[in-house]
Parts: C-alpha cells; structure tokens; sequence
C-alpha cells in the first residue's frame, strides 16, 4: 500500500513539473485593451516562447488574417473599418511538430452615457451681429446660470486653443444617389480644418466605422475617403451614442459633425438615448441633412431640437453640396468657441434636465451656447 501510495505521489509531481514546464504563448499586439480597427500589427511576445518556435498564425473572429515567421513573429492585417471587440488567436508551430495556441478579445468603443466628474463643460460663441465673432473674451466677461441661478465659474478656455472634431458621414445605401456630393463636402470640409484641430474621419450605416483617426495626415484620410462605398441600413441614432464616446479628450472643444439623409430605420435607441450620450460628454452636435431629413418636417425639427441643445445648429437642404456655405460656417464657428466650465452648486445624481444660461456681464452680444445638461455621475467603471 505504502509503495503504490509513494508512486502515485511521484507521479501527480511528474504531471505537476511537466505543466509547469510547458511552454505559453502570450499575444503582445493588439492587447485586450486596445481598439482594432484598419491596419493592424499582430505579435507575440518571443520571450514567453522556448527554442524552435517557426512561425506564428492569427485569426481574427474565426478569419485567417496573416503569418508571422521567426524571429519577429508578427505580420500585419487590414481589420477594416468597422468599430467592434475582436476576437484573436495566436497559434504558434515549432520545430518539434507542437503547436502553442492563445487567445483575447480586445476592447469594443466603450458607450459611455455620463460625465465622470462633477464639472459641467459649456461650449459658447459670442458674435456681434450674425456674422462677426467676438474673441479675447476672459472669465470675468461671462455669466452662467444653471436654472435660473448664478454660478462660479472656474476656467474659460480662449477661442485659439484645439478642438477634437469627428467627421460622421452615413454611407448607408439611402445615400447612395448623394455619395459623390457627400465626398465632395467631405473634401471641402477637411481641406478647410484649422491646423492645430484632431479630426477623426468615420462613416455609419447599420454600425460604426472609423474610416481615418486624429493621427492621420491630411492625404491619407482623403486617400481613405475615395474607399468608402454606401450600403446597410441606417443607425443614425446608435451612431451618434457611440461617436460621442470616440472623444477621448478629458475635457475642452468637442464637435461632432454629421452628414446624413436622417433616415434611421436600424437603431435600438432612440433620439433620446443620442441626447443623452452628447449630453454626458459635452459633444456640441452639427448635422448637415438632405434626402428625409430635409422633407420630413417631424425629423427635421427632432435634428434641431437635438444639435441646438448642445449649442450646435442644424443644416438642411435638397442636396449636401448646397449645405456648404453652412459648414465653412461650422468650421468657423468651432475655431471662435470659448468652453466655459464650472461645478454646481446642487450636487449631481437627481438626473433631472438642468438648464443652462450663458450671458455676458455687459449683455451687449448674442451668444449662443449649450442649454442644459442632466445632472448624473458616471456609471463608467
């Protein structure tokens, strides 16, 4: 009994050394924390691998996407351009016929509905007249009021700084008939972007797509433009939940500047859902609409609720090319907005609509900003 009991002790040690001693693969790019989209670099790390390893293999959601031989052990692949968590697999041969496999799935564009921090942001633009802007504006010459009552401001940041700006333009197959006007804008519009602006270049149907990011030059998301082809159905209103969260900026100019027909036929929200995501990071909205959105009076008059709440404005015409006198506009106007920011005085978390009311302390401009905000902390992790 005594030496069969000593030999299964050996040999659950035996079983207990051989999986200690075998080998792992770990996959170094992209992480679980990364978002994948376009041109991808896939690697894994050879530290982690012993002597002999041949060559590495990834799949993308089931998909062969590229091998990687020694000693790098990393290829790239197109993604694509649609925005989505990723599953990857790294399978890695070696010389002696094993195979090491292992696996992750990296980060979906997180939608994140509520401010995390007790500041309110408020976008504004003073103008003298209809269309003279009015800049060197300090903290002093400003009042806010948050329902009827006066608040403290604590920064006003000057027209001159950045703005991160998104470009959404719904390449659904409604579009179809407009898609070289909307190329067309869309050119017009990048060429006229402010140096010092981030611009990320995304398109929307049924999903997402981020079509060229902040990081892009000036040819390469045109170049990226000519690609885009219009098919799916319209999400209008789940696009503009998950391009608010596109915004990775802690605070300070934030527009997003849509190009559409309006006609949302796929999503699962609703506009309110959409004012609830712009509302929680303090997205100023601009939509250019033609097609339904420039006949249908309800849809219409629902765009323009939702972009003038924020302290954006909304555009509409029979054909896009005839909305771009509007959007040299916008561009102007994003490069003259002073953010306003301030804590209130009332604790956040009631979630009630609170309104918001900017004024200058001579009352002599018109300025024109967000109108309120809902007054709920961050159900972000």
């Amino acid at each position: 009994m005594r030496a069969r009991h000593l030999a299964a002790v050996l040999a659950v040690s035996a079983a207990v050394g051989l999986a200690a001693a075998q080998p792992s693969v770990a996959i170094s790019s992209p992480t679980a924390d990364d978002v994948v989209t376009g041109p991808t670099t896939f690697a894994v790390d050879a530290a982690t691998l012993p002597r002999g390893a041949r060559d590495v293999t990834f799949y993308v959601d089931g998909v062969r996407a590229c091998t990687g031989a020694a000693p790098e052990l990393r290829c790239d692949w197109d993604v694509g351009l649609r925005v989505a968590s990723r599953h990857v697999r790294a399978v890695v041969r070696l010389d002696d016929g094993r195979q090491l496999s292992a696996a992750l799935r990296t980060k979906d564009v997180d939608v994140t509905l509520y401010a995390s921090v007790d500041a309110v942001v408020v976008a504004a633009t003073v103008k003298r007249g209809r269309d003279r802007f009015v800049d060197g504006l300090t903290i002093a010459d400003f009042r806010l009021f948050e329902d009827g009552r006066r608040q403290t401001l604590t920064s006003v940041t000057t027209e001159d700084a950045a703005a991160d700006v998104v470009l959404l333009l719904d390449i659904s197959a409604s579009m179809e008939p407009a898609m070289d006007d909307l190329r067309a804008s869309a050119r017009r519009f990048i060429a006229a972007m402010r140096p010092q602006d981030r611009l990320t270049l995304a398109g929307f149907n049924d999903g997402l797509f981020v079509i060229a990011g902040p990081s892009a030059d000036r040819a390469a998301r045109l170049a990226q433009l000519e690609r885009v082809k219009a098919f799916g159905r319209t999400s209008l209103y789940d696009s503009l939940v998950r391009a608010a969260d596109l915004f990775r900026t802690a605070s300070g100019r934030r527009a997003l500047v849509v190009f559409t027909d309006g006609d949302d036929v796929a999503s699962r929200g609703s506009a309110e859902t959409a004012r609830t995501a712009l509302q929680g990071k303090d997205v100023v909205l601009y939509v250019a609409g033609q097609g339904k959105a420039a006949d249908d009076r309800e849809l219409r008059d629902r765009l323009q609720r939702l972009a003038e709440e924020t302290g954006g404005a909304a555009y509409f015409a029979n054909r896009m090319s005839a909305l771009d006198g509007h959007f040299a506009d916008v561009l102007r106007t994003i490069g003259h907005q002073y953010v306003l920011t301030y804590t209130p005085e009332r604790p956040m978390g009631d979630g009630a609509w609170r309104t918001v009311r900017v004024e200058l302390a001579n009352g002599r401009h018109d300025v024109q900003a967000r109108q309120g905000y809902f007054a709920r902390r961050s159900t972000a992790k």
